[in-house]
C-alpha cells in the first residue's frame, strides 16, 4: 500500500467524521429543542 493512499484514507475518514459530528451535534440540539 502507497502511503499517498493512506493519506487520502486517513483524510476521507477525517472529513466523514467531521461532517457525522455535525450532524448528530445538530440532531442533538433539535430534540433537546423540540
Amino acid at each position: 500500500m502507497k502511503v499517498d493512499t493512506m493519506m487520502d484514507a486517513v483524510e476521507f475518514i477525517l472529513e466523514n467524521f467531521t461532517e457525522l459530528n455535525k450532524l448528530w451535534v445538530r440532531m442533538q440540539l433539535e430534540v433537546c429543542y423540540s
